[in-house]
């Protein structure tokens, strides 16, 4: 070059940032064996390209440091982003001013050439992509004809490819949709190169169909420097159905928002409506029109504004609300309970707002709290109520309610999931459960009266009533029951009906023999008038004492249960000393073994004494004796009166114990009447009988319950029993 065979291309690595030698010439190999790789801001040639300017070096070695062989003067000029040219000399000083001013000028031309040749190969590369992409891609000029289609647009059209270019796209395009093309055609000419445009139209296809296109269009100059549109185009027929259908739903949708009874909201970032359902007018009396743009808390009252307040915050940091309960001013100044559920509004990412739905549950608040009322009354009623599922084998209980409770000493989690029958029990009556069983069976009404036992063992007169509970088709779901405890009732009515029966009996057998004796004085057919005289006297005593121990009996079985700790050593230390004063024939041994006191009421003190007088009055033992006990049993105090006397006869122990009082069997002693009572009253029992046959006497036991130092009365006092058990 210009006589200098020395010559070097170095073009530019950007990923090393190097120069290396990447064209040197035959003479340049011979003189520069190992030509050197300089970075791309280093020595002459790099210095050029930084600066794009040529830079001449007359002594080479000297201002370099390299040993560049016979290679005395250089001179590097810029070929623009692409590298250095270099040409050398063996000869100092060997470049003119005007040799660098025409080789830069050559080096413009070879920059000019890299930059075509770099077109025509990215072209090479884009024609060679685009006929391997799937898209509609196509060029228009100035005018709107086409320059260049690919494949799958030609065959969309269903025409050639050399058909297309130089005819209008507008051809295409029906009627009815050419403005809204040529607008965006004249948008794109009078943007800026960089700006888009998007428009959905229609395209004519070649056998006459219309299909819906979008097409993306934008601004680009040729080469030569004239306006071109490049543009793609998307077939958009499942995106204009999808768009249909979802307009479809969307109608759909704003229909069943107006007609749903729950009110759809939506809220933007400043917690103001931008949209409410109709439901609004019929919960609130408020349009949609009326809400939109106004903030929520203008509605709620000022204890929920608060409540409404953090709920909205709260799903604005990215949770959901569920069932949070609102009061709502309607536009008559009433007040309305809303039921909110709310999730955020999200868009492109961001949270932009909220909606949810809003149901009115004022009317169910207020049926809530009517059944929660109910439910209390159920709860607290004295009755026992229960619930049994009929629908379930053996018929389980699923609800008792607190009086059940009380009653039976069950409490819920040990009484549900069992059929009630655990309430049976020795002296429950066989006959009154087959009645029970058999209207149940034939779901129909039934009330019995029988005995069932507490958790305690105590036995107690229940009034049971089962009605079957049927759904809306009419078939039995449950089993309501309802338990009363009849107890006290039941003991009064055997009470008047054994003073009733003894007292009748008793009347009438002494009165006929004070009759009869009377008979025989007034007719002086008896020769020993005083003996008669006697026994008519012992005869008016015995009515006389059976009078006043039916009037003893019926005071203190009306007097009020009142249960209170008393001191078994005291009560029977008062008595004991009394009765050896009455009866001091008689040896009392008296054993406390409990420091537990006794949980009855003060007329426990006239029972005690009954029976400790009874052992004592009617034993005609030649030597007396009277044993007292007191033990521990259990909960239970067990107090153990016997006597070496002649003992009870059956029918007194039966009447006592059993509670038998057949038409022969009517017992005189109202005296153990009154122990039972008094016993029993607290929760007790009391039994009598006949020593063992190898002796003599009798044994009387009353079982109270006990009470320790640091136990209430309440906690231990326990209901009446009934009277024989």
């Amino acid at each position: 070059m210009f006589e200098h065979g020395i010559t070097s291309v170095r073009l530019h690595d950007p990923e090393t940032g190097t120069l290396p030698p990447t064209r040197y010439s035959a003479q340049a190999r011979e003189n520069i064996a190992d030509p050197p790789i300089f970075e791309d801001d280093e020595g002459p040639a790099g210095r050029a390209f930084q600066s794009q300017e040529p830079i001449v070096i007359d002594d080479l070695p000297g201002a370099t440091g390299v040993d560049y062989g016979p290679v005395e003067s250089g001179m590097f000029l810029p070929l623009g982003e692409y590298g250095v040219l270099g040409i050398g000399s063996t000869a100092a000083d060997a470049f003119e001013e005007g040799d660098a001013a025409l080789v830069e000028l050559l080096a413009i031309t070879a920059v000019s050439a890299f930059d075509r040749l770099e077109r025509e190969t990215e072209m090479r590369r884009v024609q060679q992509a685009l006929d391997q992409l799937d898209e509609k891609i196509f060029l228009l000029d100035e005018n709107g004809a086409l320059t260049f289609v690919t494949e799958p647009l030609a065959t969309f059209l269903g025409r050639e490819s050399d058909e297309l270019r130089g005819s209008s796209l507008s051809d295409l395009v029906p009627a009815g949709e050419a403005a809204t093309y040529e607008a965006a055609l004249k948008r794109v000419r009078t943007s800026s190169t960089r700006s888009r445009e998007t428009v959905e139209t229609e395209l004519r296809v070649g056998d006459g169909d219309v299909r819906p296109v979008e097409f993306e269009l934008s601004a680009t100059a040729a080469e030569s420097g004239e306006l071109a549109i490049a543009g793609v185009a998307h077939e958009i027929s499942e995106l204009a159905a999808t768009r249909s259908h979802l307009e479809a739903e969307r109608d759909r949708f704003k229909a069943i928002a107006d007609t749903t009874f729950d009110l759809l909201f939506r809220f933007d970032l400043d917690g103001r409506f931008t949209y409410v359902s109709s439901a609004c007018e019929r919960i609130l009396g408020y349009t949609p029109a009326e809400m939109v743009g106004e903030p929520f808390v203008e509605y709620t009252t000022t204890e929920s504004g608060s409540k409404a307040t953090a709920a909205f915050e709260s799903v604005l940091d990215g949770g959901d609300i569920e069932d949070v309960e609102l009061d709502v001013l309607t536009a008559d100044g009433e007040i309305v309970t809303l039921e909110v559920n709310g999730t955020p509004a999200i868009e492109d990412g961001d949270v932009v707002g909220v909606h949810g739905v809003a149901r009115d549950i004022t009317e169910r608040k207020e049926t809530l709290r009517e059944l929660q009322i109910k439910d209390r009354a159920i709860d607290e009623a004295q009755a026992g109520i229960t619930l049994a599922d009929a629908t379930e084998p053996d018929e389980p209980l699923v609800y008792v309610n607190q009086g059940f409770e009380e009653i039976t000493g069950y409490d819920a989690s040990s009484a549900t999931g069992r059929n009630c029958r655990f309430l049976q029990g020795e002296q429950t009556d066989p006959s009154a459960v087959a009645t029970l069983r058999e209207h149940i069976d034939a779901y129909e009404p039934v009330s019995v009266e029988l005995i069932n036992y507490r958790n305690d063992g105590t036995p107690f007169w229940n009034h049971v009533r089962i009605t079957p509970v049927r759904d809306g088709t009419g078939a039995v779901t449950h089993l309501l029951g309802i338990q009363d405890d009849v107890t006290q009732q039941k003991r009064w009515e055997q009470l008047f009906e054994v003073l009733n029966r003894v007292l009748r009996h008793n009347l009438r057998n002494d009165l006929g023999v004070v009759s009869g004796l009377g008979g025989l004085l007034a007719a002086r057919q008896h020769e020993n008038s005083v003996e008669l005289g006697q026994t008519i006297e012992e005869k008016a005593d015995e009515l006389l004492d059976l009078g006043e121990k039916a009037r003893d009996l019926e005071a203190i079985a009306g007097r009020d249960t009142e249960p209170e700790r008393i001191d078994v050593d005291s009560v029977l230390a008062d008595l004991v000393t009394s009765y050896r004063d009455e009866y001091p024939e008689v040896t009392f041994d008296v054993s406390v073994r409990t420091d537990r006191a006794l949980c009855a009421g003060g007329e426990i003190e006239e029972a005690v004494s009954e029976l400790i007088e009874n052992a004592a009055k009617h034993n005609t033992s030649a030597e007396p004796r009277v044993a007292i006990d007191v033990r521990d049993e259990g909960e239970w105090i067990v107090l153990s009166v016997e006597d070496n006397g002649p003992g009870i006869n059956d029918m007194e122990a039966n009447v006592i114990s059993k509670g038998e009082e057949k038409a022969l069997e009517h017992g005189s002693g109202l005296g153990l009447w009154l122990i039972n009572w008094v016993v029993t009253r607290y929760g007790g029992s009391f039994q009598i009988r006949q020593r063992a046959p190898s002796d003599a006497g009798t044994q009387a036991t009353a079982r109270l319950p006990g009470l320790t130092e640091d136990q209430s009365v309440e906690d231990v006092a326990k209901r009446p029993t009934i009277l024989f058990w």
